[in-house]
């Protein structure tokens, strides 16, 4: 016996059995009903970043770390309204307006509400509602920023439909 590795026949790869394969982009596909930003017609990447196989376009992968600003910093999301030269961060800049939006609602509303409702015992009310009111933004939050850091168009919960329709008008010059 040799301790030498066999190289005997072709260099090719060891064919893998078909429940070994890596890819499973058709799964994630099937499960979301999103497809990844670099998909081309047939749902194949265009290419990969590395990230664990979900595959986003040249494009997408430039201007993904603005996208994810215009959640995290949500005044970010001005920029790309006001430029309008990618229809990704655009995608996403109206989004994460829409949410800082509704957080300034939030930020001016519930103490106005606090004090009207006060005034007949009920201030505690607003009370036990903020407190889910800014989980609920909190989380969108990290929805919006993970949608933009993968790649993906995917309308956040709830509020997603309506930022749509309120900045419909807005689009890639």
């Amino acid at each position: 016996m040799s301790d030498k590795p066999d190289t005997s026949g072709d260099d090719a790869p060891p064919a893998t059995p078909p429940e070994a394969d890596d890819s499973n982009t058709a799964d994630a596909d099937r499960g979301s009903g999103v497809e990844p930003e670099g998909a081309n017609a047939e749902g194949q990447p265009d290419s990969d970043d590395g990230s664990g196989g979900e595959a986003v376009s040249a494009e997408v992968q430039r201007c993904r770390t603005v996208a994810l600003l215009c959640y995290v910093i949500s005044i970010v999301s001005i920029l790309p309204i006001i430029t309008r030269d990618n229809e990704y961060t655009l995608y996403h800049a109206k989004q994460g307006l829409f949410l800082f939006i509704l957080l300034l609602a939030g930020w001016f509303l519930f103490p106005v509400l606090a004090t009207a409702l006060s005034v007949v015992g009920l201030g505690f009310v607003v009370t036990l509602i903020s407190p889910a009111y800014w989980i609920a933004v909190i989380v969108l939050v990290v929805i919006g920023a993970m949608n933009a850091w993968k790649g993906l168009r995917s309308p956040l919960p709830v509020i997603g439909p309506f930022a749509e329709k309120l900045f419909r008008g807005i689009t890639k010059v």
